[in-house]
């Protein structure tokens, strides 16, 4: 059996929200799921192998994927517990419509975490009508167009940088200026790209790496925000604020306890 038994957390109409826990070191032959969904890394994390490509998920990624992906997974040195979101029914038309024009797409942007952040709430207080809306929040998301352009490889060194260390370490417009591109272009360029500011771009990622940091048990929030590229715990709290509506130990409270 390559997929471990489900926790039923929350039933909705045609969706059913289950909690697995796959094991540290597991490795998955080549398979396809039984249900389309959307997969929310609540601890740990995993890579996948498919035809369109391969990825490195983790802690608050999103993963959308259509039924009929073949794909394989590994698993990393510890537990990994993933939030499903399984559409056991194909769901309306608008959510079968998705997952035909984004049959595996993985979602690293504000409105995701945050529509995670606050399922999770309405999760654990069996609140069905609020989950199912954020759940058509996260689809919605989904759903939106991807920026067309291909960015040249020195604009994705960067993005790569901003998402490994963070603005503070990274000099965006000096490396602008070695490619030959204004600092202004470069910040347009920027956004046609990846669909957000640099500024964005470098926060988002930063709440990522802190959320990474807080499963390290007792872990201070200190040097959680520290470790994870900002200035200071009180720079890391607006970071979160402004993510996901919420502080970060009230978001460590939501992943922790689910996960």
């Amino acid at each position: 059996m390559l997929e471990p038994a489900a926790d039923p957390l929350l039933s909705l109409d045609g969706i059913q929200i289950n909690s697995r826990v796959y094991r540290a070191g597991l490795v998955q032959a080549p398979h396809r799921d039984r249900t389309s969904r959307i997969s929310a890394v609540l601890s740990g994390g995993f890579s996948e192998e498919t035809k369109y490509g391969s990825l490195r998920c983790g802690r608050g990624d999103l993963l959308l994927k259509s039924r009929s992906i073949v794909h394989e997974n590994a698993f990393v040195d510890r537990s990994t517990r993933i939030l499903s979101i399984e559409f056991v029914s194909g769901g309306s038309d608008g959510v079968r419509s998705i997952f035909q024009r984004a049959a595996w797409r993985v979602l690293r942007q504000k409105p995701g975490l945050r529509a995670l952040v606050h399922l999770l709430e309405a999760v654990s207080a069996g609140d069905v009508s609020s989950a199912e809306a954020f759940v058509l929040e996260m689809v919605l998301t989904f759903g939106e167009e991807t920026p067309q352009r291909s960015p040249p490889p020195w604009l994705c060194r960067i993005a790569d940088e901003l998402e490994s260390v963070g603005l503070s370490q990274v000099r965006v417009a000096e490396r602008a200026r070695a490619a030959g591109v204004h600092p202004v272009h470069a910040s347009r360029l920027f956004r046609e790209c990846f669909g957000r500011s640099v500024t964005e771009h470098a926060r988002y990622h930063a709440v990522r790496r802190a959320l990474a940091g807080m499963e390290r048990e007792g872990a201070r929030l200190c040097d959680v925000s520290s470790d994870a590229g900002f200035f200071d715990q009180s720079h890391m709290t607006r970071a979160f604020r402004q993510m996901t509506d919420r502080p970060p130990a009230a978001c460590r409270t939501l992943f922790d306890a689910a996960g």
